[in-house]
């Protein structure tokens, strides 16, 4: 369903906009919008596939949310790619492709992350104002183009800052083993 989604907002995009860089801003709002519905829908709390999961598995539930985790991504990330070349179109280079995955990458940590650390409800709320306050702000640091000022330091920072919010996974795993 998430790759039906994402080649529909992908083709309508590329059909309505003339300008290559004003269409793909737009489909980066679009997918990572995405991204965070589909991250809220797979990490919600009553979920059999997690129940089944943590029965039958050897390995902790913090492991087994985390492979999910990088499988959602992976496959978001995977179809981003070759979506990203439609609604370029000739204009297509490696930082266009940068800068579509990195968001999409941000957007699914922050949600991943937040879920993890605050529960659905309150994790899903800060994504959305994070995501929110990037559509409608008038200085936009996660949405940017090639050719826009700071465009490598800006997506190397926001790389840095998903990774080290990954990282915080650990945490959740010491602090979960000292409270048993």
């Amino acid at each position: 369903m998430t790759g039906l989604l994402m080649i529909v907002i992908t083709f309508t995009i590329s059909e309505n906009y003339g300008a290559a860089g004003a269409g793909f801003l737009s489909w980066m709002k679009w997918i990572t919008l995405l991204v965070i519905a589909v991250i809220g829908y797979s990490f919600r709390p009553k979920n059999e596939g997690n129940e089944i999961i943590e029965m039958l598995s050897y390995y902790p539930i913090i492991q087994q949310i985390f492979t999910r985790f990088i499988i959602v991504m992976g496959f978001q990330v995977a179809l981003t790619l070759p979506l990203s070349f439609i609604v370029i179109g000739k204009e297509s280079t490696t930082l266009y492709l940068v800068s579509s995955v990195i968001p999409v990458f941000f957007f699914g940590v922050i949600g991943f992350v937040t879920i993890l650390w605050l529960g659905q409800k309150l994790g899903l709320a800060l994504t959305l104002f994070i995501w929110f306050s990037q559509v409608f702000m008038k200085k936009k640091l996660l949405f940017q183009t090639p050719g826009d000022d700071y465009f490598l330091v800006i997506h190397m920072i926001i790389f840095g800052v998903s990774i080290l919010l990954l990282s915080s996974v650990l945490l959740k795993r010491r602090f979960s083993v000292n409270t048993k």
